[in-house]
């Protein structure tokens, strides 16, 4: 036999074998007592989900007849489709004793197989906690994140979707500030330094060769920042690859939102000083707003637990929130990010992130428009509308139940009953 009818011969069996596991896979069937859309707040009561491989085949009032289904009873709960976390470091996390020093520290004092193996637990982690879909921006030392997306999506560890960004594309300096002319470049580690238009070209291809999915580049933490040019550059390498990718962009001022959104950016990261000019402008391109707002328990131990700055921070937070207003007024979509990279003693990844979602429920926003931040609007700004963020036929089948109802109190997300990803069972305490 030749080689190339050997090849034909692996691809054909190949073809055969998946095709058999795609055909005996046991369909399950889902009885939903209450089934939230978060696209239009309604909610369907008694309906029977169906989940084929891992995707969702059909909702459907009553069981087949001929059911071969194996049957979960949710009568008693309220499902969503599984949460989405735009902006998270799940491979960075930041130890309690250098809570106070550089970044660059954590970064000498970690390799990256640890980085990957703490990614892991972060991880699975968050899909407990009902984060189904994970996307990762940076601080990932030398790629564990492609090392940890490629374990999961082997099958080899459990864990949730992570759409991934390699390493942060950045102008000299990273994020780093006050490092020594003899220290180097320590913010290689976690960054790539790309300054012209070349250099950012060379650093989108490294990263997608290093199974990058997405581009996160920083505008600008220093004086000096990425031009409007430059920035048209990252979006135009990003849209010419053969399988487009987003582009999100760390920008914290106005002036610095403003020339991402005019170079035609995907995504917003943070936006601490967006103006109305700027939310206007995002209005016009479609642009996202990624939040990332801290917790009062964040802040505490950030800050030493000192006084002075936790009633600093109470205030800016009470007049930065104020911006929704606006945000809601020029109906700029919203997606939320968590920004979780702090280990907690008593709290682990998952718990941390959901905490950062009720600062905006006491900010005065409905559960309604908090849950499609963690939907079907980041499903939207990954550009996957049609495969996240509902319960429709078609979707994947990632589905979340909680004991009460989310429309009446996000808080509801404090009990996880049942996690759901792609057609498999993570967590099913009913």
């Amino acid at each position: 036999m030749h080689d190339l009818d050997k090849i034909k011969l692996r691809i054909t069996l190949l073809l055969f074998f998946a095709f058999i596991f795609k055909t005996t896979a046991e369909p399950i069937a889902i009885k939903a007592g209450h089934l939230i859309d978060p696209q239009t707040g309604q909610v369907f009561k008694s309906k029977i989900i169906l989940v084929e491989g891992d995707r969702v085949s059909e909702i459907v009032d009553s069981l087949p007849e001929d059911q071969t289904h194996k049957v979960i009873d949710l009568s008693d709960f309220w499902l969503m489709p599984g949460l989405i976390d735009m902006h998270t470091h799940i491979t960075y996390s930041t130890p309690p004793n250098l809570y106070h020093a550089p970044p660059d520290a954590t970064y000498l004092q970690q390799s990256t197989a640890y980085r990957a193996l703490k990614g892991l637990k972060n991880a699975q982690d968050m899909q407990k906690a009902g984060f189904t879909t994970l996307r990762d921006l940076g601080n990932n030392a030398n790629y564990a994140d492609t090392a940890l997306v490629q374990a999961i999506n082997a099958n080899l560890v459990q864990g949730p979707r992570i759409i991934n960004a390699g390493k942060i594309i950045t102008v000299t300096g990273g994020q780093s500030h006050n490092i020594s002319p003899e220290a180097g470049q320590p913010w290689e580690y976690e960054f790539i330094t790309a300054n012209t238009p070349a250099q950012i070209i060379e650093s989108i291809r490294q990263n997608v060769f290093y199974g990058a999915q997405v581009i996160k580049l920083v505008v600008g933490d220093h004086n000096y920042q990425y031009s409007e040019e430059d920035i048209r550059v990252f979006v135009d390498e990003a849209k010419a690859m053969r399988q487009p990718l987003t582009v999100a962009a760390h920008a914290v001022s106005d002036l610095a939102i403003q020339k991402a959104v005019r170079a035609g950016v995907d995504t917003i990261e943070h936006g601490y000083e967006i103006s109305e000019a700027s939310l206007k402008l995002m209005a016009q391109h479609g642009t996202t707003l990624v939040t990332t707002e801290a917790t009062l328990e964040v802040v505490s131990v950030l800050s030493g637990h000192n006084p002075a700055a936790i009633e600093g921070f109470k205030i800016w937070q009470k007049e930065h929130m104020q911006r929704f207003e606006l945000i809601k007024k020029h109906q700029v979509k919203v997606a939320f990010g968590s920004d979780m990279y702090f280990d907690f003693a008593d709290n682990d990844r998952g718990r941390v992130a959901k905490n950062s979602v009720y600062v905006y429920q006491s900010a005065g926003l409905s559960p309604l428009y908090i849950l499609q931040m963690m939907t079907v609007n980041a499903a939207t700004a990954l550009q996957l509308p049609k495969q996240l963020g509902q319960i429709k036929s078609g979707f994947y089948a990632d589905i979340i139940a909680t004991k009460n109802n989310p429309l009446d109190n996000i808080k509801a997300l404090d009990d996880i009953r049942f996690v759901m990803q792609s057609g498999v069972v993570v967590e099913n305490k009913n």
